[in-house]
């Protein structure tokens, strides 16, 4: 089988990479494409038949393994037949993915006029062209903009929330973990690289079992389970680097790795300040893997999905649950460079979220109901249908409201997002490039003093902590923005060696496939002491936005002045009132901090722009424009 080559010149950073899949997300937050540029190698890939990459240092999410020849049976489901293939190739790679076929009560979503049934549920429509319905199905991790909650819908139309972003986040009791066989590969791969002629060389390594159920009117529409495994090279010679990445861990791939990178970093463009940073360790942890992800079967998982969706129908005002996905993953991350750096922890993750409709016809409007943890025990099911169907509720019958300018609460989720976008533009990199408003503004009142905004990759309960970032330097709490001033930005070994400074262990791994960049861990604004009923009383009359849409395009990352689409609810005496749609809200992201009134106690972790434990928040006036 030929061998496919990507190069790259060293002094490309990663993390303005296409492969990258954008800034630092989507909780993480997805893969993109293959990488484009220099200084990249892909040896020992088998073309066509590994899963898209999995994106351990910044997603939470799990993905969906490609098609290929069916090879098989399997039946795992209590809800109906199933067929399954199971594929392997070199590299270890595995996948099976199972799908249901069509049983009497699951409705085919890809024939027009093919209705659910007895509950009265509309005809999910779907634009066909000439190949038929091919469009990939969403979930979290495919960015926080994907997701419309609240917006005008029609069944089988919009996306629902944003698949959770993976991270490296854990280790065995907390500890780096040894004895692992990825420990031995990538320390075989520094050997070589260093043995080929690189001054200084890393090496990443990460093996990934990840699987989501989708279900449907009551039963399971489709269960993917993918494995994979891969290891990537960073080589550097004098003032260059170069990276090479492949799926062989045995000795001679390893090697043929190596030699690789070390060849790519021969031909790149000088990079004054590259190299391995200048601080190594591990930080102690709790346990960041679930003790009880491995004793749930399938059909306690179908289950759980399956009462997430009973829960969300069971509301009398729920025309329809158009989307119920559960997921998990767990894996193993090993690194190791060729200053004694060695460490390898393990890491699980578990999702669930279910997307309602409520209201009709051009009524018709949507909810989201989202939870996360390090296992499927940390899930409610009931709890995540009533949160869909209590925000799909909540919203059905709204109109466009009259411009206006008023104070404005922003819902967890909405908070979430922002925090989320403007963790991104503290990244050293976008700084240090001049593309984000806060370039020379570190040390300036940036804020209102009720904000405190950190990042901290050592929480117990953070899906992005890990006991080290991905070139190996001990994860930290680092403050942020405090008292209203921007006390630092996100340094990995690149950008604080060319600032002058010390890493903040802000480097961040999306794959095997990609080097580090860098980006945050998790963003955690401190909670204040104000309820989101308190914060809804002070605002009097305003507008309480419980979604926004086209935040990333909607937003100048250098004036940080946006114009975005929300939905929400008017506020009126201090109470909830008639909900509002196609309304746009605009300001400038240092107004909009310098705003924050009340800062809300109820905290939770979401998956938008990466992880982000985000509460309500309270502002000041701000500009709404509607009929």
């Amino acid at each position: 089988m030929g061998k496919r080559w990507h190069r790259r010149r060293g002094n490309a950073h990663a993390a303005h990479d296409d492969h990258r899949g954008g800034p630092p997300d989507l909780l993480p937050l997805r893969p993109g494409p293959r990488a484009q540029g220099r200084g990249v190698v892909d040896r020992q890939r088998a073309p066509g038949v590994l899963p898209s990459p999995p994106c351990p240092a910044h997603d939470q999410h799990l993905l969906r393994a490609r098609r290929g020849d069916s090879r098989g049976a399997d039946r795992r489901s209590r809800a109906g037949p199933l067929r399954g293939v199971l594929r392997r190739r070199p590299g270890g790679a595995r996948h099976r993915r199972l799908r249901v076929r069509r049983v009497g009560g699951l409705p085919d979503r890809g024939r027009p006029g093919d209705r659910p049934g007895a509950r009265g549920d509309i005809d999910r429509e779907r634009a066909r062209g000439p190949e038929g319905d091919r469009r990939r199905r969403r979930g979290p991790g495919d960015r926080h903009r994907l997701l419309r909650e609240g917006r005008p819908a029609r069944a089988g139309r919009g996306g629902p929330a944003p698949r959770p972003a993976r991270r490296a986040d854990g280790g065995r009791n907390g500890r780096v973990t040894g004895g692992l066989d990825l420990d031995v590969a990538v320390g075989r791969a520094v050997e070589a690289a260093v043995a080929a002629g690189a001054s200084d060389a890393e090496a990443y390594a990460e093996e990934r079992t990840e699987r989501e159920i989708r279900v449907y009117g009551g039963a399971v529409e489709s269960l993917t389970d993918a494995t994979s495994r891969g290891v990537g090279v960073r080589a550097f010679l004098d003032g260059r680097w170069g990276y090479a990445y492949g799926t062989d861990l045995g000795d001679d791939g390893i090697a043929e790795l190596a030699a690789a990178a070390r060849a790519a970093a021969a031909v790149a463009d000088s990079d004054p300040h590259a190299g391995l940073p200048d601080e190594f360790g591990a930080a102690e942890l709790g346990p960041l893997r679930s003790g009880e992800l491995a004793s749930w079967s399938t059909e306690r998982k179908v289950e759980l999905a399956l009462a997430a969706e009973r829960a969300a129908r069971s509301h009398p005002e729920v025309s329809q649950v158009e989307q119920v996905v559960y997921a998990d993953g767990e894996g193993t991350q090993a690194l190791a460079n060729s200053r004694g750096f060695s460490g390898a922890f393990e890491a699980s993750s578990a999702w669930a979220y279910v997307s309602a409709f409520a209201g009709e016809g051009s009524d018709l409007m949507t909810g989201l109901g989202l939870g996360m943890g390090r296992g499927p025990e940390a899930l409610d099911p009931e709890a995540i249908g009533a949160e869909a169907a209590a925000r799909a509720v909540a919203l059905a019958g709204a109109r466009q409201a009259s411009s206006r300018r008023c104070p404005v609460v922003f819902d967890t989720l909405v908070a979430a997002s922002f925090l989320g976008f403007i963790g991104g533009m503290l990244s050293a990199d976008a700084v240090q490039r001049g593309r984000s408003l806060f370039a020379d503004r570190e040390g300036d009142e940036i804020a209102t003093s009720e904000l405190r905004l950190a990042d901290d990759g050592t929480l117990e309960d953070g899906l992005a902590s890990a006991p080290f970032d991905g070139e190996g330097s001990p994860r930290r709490r680092l403050p942020l923005i405090e008292g209203g001033r921007l006390l630092s930005f996100l340094f990995d070994g690149r950008t604080a060696r060319k600032a002058g400074r010390q890493t903040t262990a802000s480097a961040e791994r999306s794959s095997y496939r990609s080097p580090p960049s860098v980006g945050a861990s998790n963003l955690v604004v401190e909670p204040g002491g104000d309820s989101l009923e308190e914060l809804v009383r002070r605002a009097d009359d305003g507008l309480y936005v419980t979604d926004v849409v086209g935040l990333h395009s909607g937003v100048n990352p250098v004036s940080g002045t946006f114009s975005v689409g929300a939905t929400g609810i008017l506020i009126a005496g201090g109470e909830l009132a008639e909900p509002v749609r196609e309304i746009t809200v605009a300001s400038d992201l240092v107004t909009m901090l310098r705003s924050v009134e009340a800062v809300g106690s109820e905290a939770r972790w979401v998956p938008f722009g990466g992880s982000v434990r985000a509460v309500p928040l309270l502002l000041g006036e701000m500009a709404i424009s509607g009929s």
